[in-house]
C-alpha cells in the first residue's frame, strides 16, 4: 500500500492472529521495546507514557452493564412505502426527514429531531428514500451528558422489502448471533447520511427517550475540557521513533505510522469515502490518546501544529502544543485533554519554516479502540 508503510517491528508468532481480527487496519507498532537512538539494549519492561498514567486513559468508552440483545423483526415494519420521500421508520411510527433531499451544496445539511420513542421498545431504524437514491455510508453518534460525540458501532442489516430503496441499521453487538442487535440508550443522536449520486452529507437528530426515571438529554451542554497542563513531557520516549514513523501517537504503548501527509483539505464526504490508506484522504485510526504529533525529517523545521475537529462537531481545539522537542526542530506534539479525544475525525495541521503547510488525519472511534487493543495485546506477546 504506497500511502501507508509499516515501519518493522521485531516479528511475532500472533502476527496472523492480529490481521485476522476483524481485518484491521495496516498499522505500525512502534512497540515500547525497540530500541532508542544509540542503544543496543531491549528493555525488560513496557515504559510508561510520558504524558500521565496508562490507566488513566481508558480503553472503551463503554461504561455499565452490557446492553440487552434484541431481536430483527422485519415484518414489524409493515408493508413497502408507497411514496417516495426520505423518512425514519421504527416499526412504530414513520417520521418525514425532507432535509435529506435537499439540493445544498454544503457537505451537511440539518434536518428536524426525531423523536424514535422509548429505548426499551427501540431496536432497529430504517431509512427509506426515493428510487434511484443511494446511502453511500452511515454513521451514527450519541452524545453524553456533557455533549461530547461517541461514535456508535452500526450493524448493516437487510431493509424489511427486498424490492425498496430502503437501508436498515442498528447497534451491533460484537459476538451476538445473526439477526441479533444491541438495545439503545437513551439520549441524544446524531445520524449522518452521505446520499448518492450527489455524494452530499444530510444530519438528522434523533432522540431517544428514557422511562421515568432515567431521562434521556434533551439538549447539548457546553463542555470546557482543559487540557492536561501537568502532563510531564519525556523527549526520551519519543527517540524509540524510527525515522520512517513520520507520525505517531502515545497511549498505553507509542505507536508510529509512515504515512504521507494529505493533498491538501479533504471534504468530509471524502474521508468517509476512503476506505484504505492508499488513498489521501484516509483518516489514520487512533486508540485512546495522551498526545500525538510528527516525526519529521532531518532539515525540516516545525512552526505550528494545530488540531482541528472535522466530524461531527466542526471546530479547532485549543490544546497545548511542544514544538522543537529533545533539540529536534521536525519533532512536535500536541497533548490530548485529560479525558483523551472525543469520537470524531481530527485534522492536524502543520506549518513548517518557509511556509509549507501539511495536513494529516486521524480518526478516534471503535476502530481505533479495537486496533489499539490489538497492538497492545501483540506489543506484550513480542516480550
Amino acid at each position: 500500500m504506497a500511502g501507508l508503510t509499516r515501519v518493522p517491528a521485531p516479528g511475532s508468532p500472533f502476527d496472523r492472529r492480529s490481521a485476522a481480527f476483524g481485518g484491521l487496519l495496516v498499522v505500525a507498532i512502534i512497540a515500547l521495546a525497540i530500541e532508542p537512538w544509540g542503544s543496543t539494549r531491549t528493555p525488560a519492561e513496557p515504559t510508561p507514557s510520558p504524558y500521565r498514567a496508562p490507566s488513566a486513559i481508558p480503553t472503551s468508552r463503554a461504561v455499565g452493564p452490557a446492553p440487552a440483545l434484541r431481536t430483527y423483526r422485519p415484518e414489524a415494519f409493515g408493508p413497502a412505502p408507497a411514496d417516495a420521500e426520505w423518512a425514519i421508520r421504527t416499526p412504530d411510527q414513520v417520521t418525514a426527514v425532507p432535509s435529506v433531499a435537499l439540493d445544498d451544496p454544503v457537505d451537511i445539511a440539518s434536518g428536524p429531531v426525531v423523536d424514535l420513542g422509548l429505548a426499551d421498545d427501540l431496536d432497529v431504524v430504517v431509512i427509506s428514500g426515493p428510487a434511484g437514491a443511494g446511502l453511500d455510508a452511515i454513521r451514527l453518534w450519541r452524545f453524553d451528558d456533557l455533549g461530547q460525540p461517541e461514535r456508535q458501532d452500526l450493524a448493516r442489516l437487510a431493509p424489511p422489502w427486498p424490492n425498496a430503496p430502503a437501508w436498515t441499521v442498528a447497534l451491533r453487538s460484537p459476538g451476538a448471533p445473526a439477526g441479533r442487535v444491541a438495545s439503545w440508550q437513551p439520549g441524544l443522536y446524531r445520524l449522518d447520511l452521505l446520499v448518492e449520486p450527489a455524494g452530499r452529507i444530510r444530519m438528522v437528530m434523533l432522540s431517544v427517550r428514557g422511562d421515568a426515571e432515567r431521562p434521556g438529554p434533551v439538549a447539548l451542554e457546553p463542555s470546557d475540557r482543559e487540557p492536561n497542563g501537568d502532563a510531564a513531557f519525556h523527549a526520551a520516549l519519543l527517540r524509540r521513533l524510527p525515522s520512517a514513523a513520520n507520525l505517531w501517537t502515545v497511549g498505553t504503548i507509542l505507536t508510529g505510522w509512515a504515512r504521507p501527509p494529505a493533498s491538501g483539505t479533504c471534504r468530509v464526504a471524502q474521508l468517509w469515502q476512503a476506505d484504505g490508506p492508499e488513498q489521501g484522504c484516509w483518516p489514520v485510526p487512533i486508540g485512546p490518546t495522551s498526545a500525538l504529533g510528527v516525526n519529521l525529517p532531518a532539515g525540516e523545521q516545525v512552526a505550528t501544529i494545530e488540531l482541528a475537529q472535522v466530524d461531527p462537531l466542526p471546530g479547532p481545539l485549543d490544546l497545548r502544543t511542544r514544538i522543537g522537542i529533545d533539540g529536534h526542530p521536525g519533532v512536535a506534539a500536541i497533548e490530548t485533554p485529560a479525558d483523551g479525544l472525543a469520537d470524531g475525525i481530527y485534522r492536524m495541521t502543520v506549518a513548517m519554516v518557509g511556509g509549507a503547510v501539511s495536513h494529516w488525519y486521524v480518526e478516534v472511534g471503535p476502530d481505533g479502540r479495537q486496533a489499539a487493543e490489538i497492538n497492545a495485546f501483540v506489543t506484550s506477546a513480542q516480550r
